[in-house]
C-alpha cells in the first residue's frame, strides 16, 4: 500500500502529513486536484448501481441508495 500512496502523492492526488506522535503516524488527505475525479467516480458508482442485477445476478440491496 505504501507504494500506491507514494504514487498518489507524486501525482498530487493526496497530501502526506507526518504526525510526530508516539508512535509516529502518517495521515493522507485528498487534494483539490483529486476531487476533480468526483464526477468520474460518481458516474461509475451510478453505473454499478444501475447494472447490479446483471453483474451480481440479484437485485441490489435496498440499503444501497443512489447518491
Amino acid at each position: 500500500m505504501s507504494k500506491e500512496l507514494l504514487e498518489l502523492e507524486q501525482h498530487q492526488l493526496v497530501t502526506r502529513t507526518v504526525c510526530y506522535t508516539r508512535p509516529i503516524t502518517v495521515e493522507y488527505s485528498a487534494t483539490a486536484y483529486s476531487r476533480t475525479l468526483y464526477p468520474v467516480v460518481a458516474a461509475m458508482r451510478e453505473w454499478g448501481l444501475t447494472h447490479h442485477q446483471t453483474i451480481v445476478g440479484q437485485p441490489r440491496p435496498s440499503a444501497i441508495l443512489p447518491a
